[in-house]
């Protein structure tokens, strides 16, 4: 979580300084408080599923284990796939809420739930690596993250 806010505060200051910057932040923002709500889903199951990999991987039951990853990973896709299908069709309705010059911002509204989509699969795969211990091999995802989405910025 270290890395986050400061990429994130780079990307976002390389975007308000283009053209146009601060209004395409405002649906960068308006897309990203859905984003959020999808994610909020992933993040509960998270809670409880850590543990449960904990006390499997601590009993060495790696076949327990998997069972639980695999588990929470479908629990994830039923919640958030539907939903991201539903907020992708009334994508333009959505971002339309926020005010008339937000109603052509679907295509940013889409593209982060789709970014949803996949993070909600990610987000057990995080959880198994701390519950068996792997910080390094976590913190490497997290310096991966990192990296490629200032290179992204930086490349657009």
């Amino acid at each position: 979580s270290m890395l986050v806010g400061p990429v994130t505060w780079v990307c976002y200051a390389m975007l308000v300084n283009q053209p146009n910057g601060y209004a395409e932040m405002g649906a960068f923002n308006a897309a990203n408080q859905r984003f959020t709500l999808l994610m909020f889903f992933p993040g509960v199951l998270e809670q409880a599923t850590l543990p449960m990999l904990s006390e499997r991987l601590g009993h060495n039951d790696k076949e327990r284990a998997l069972k639980i990853l695999f588990m929470s990973i479908k629990i994830n896709v039923a919640i958030v796939y539907p939903l991201v299908a539903l907020g992708g069709i009334l994508s333009p309705l959505i971002m339309a809420l926020y005010g008339v010059g937000f109603q052509n911002e679907w295509p940013t509204l889409v593209l982060a739930l789709f970014t949803a989509s996949i993070l909600s699969i990610q987000t057990p795969v995080g959880v198994l690596l701390q519950a068996a211990g792997k910080m390094w091999p976590a913190t490497a995802t997290s310096i991966a993250w990192a990296a490629t989405f200032l290179i992204a910025a930086f490349s657009l």
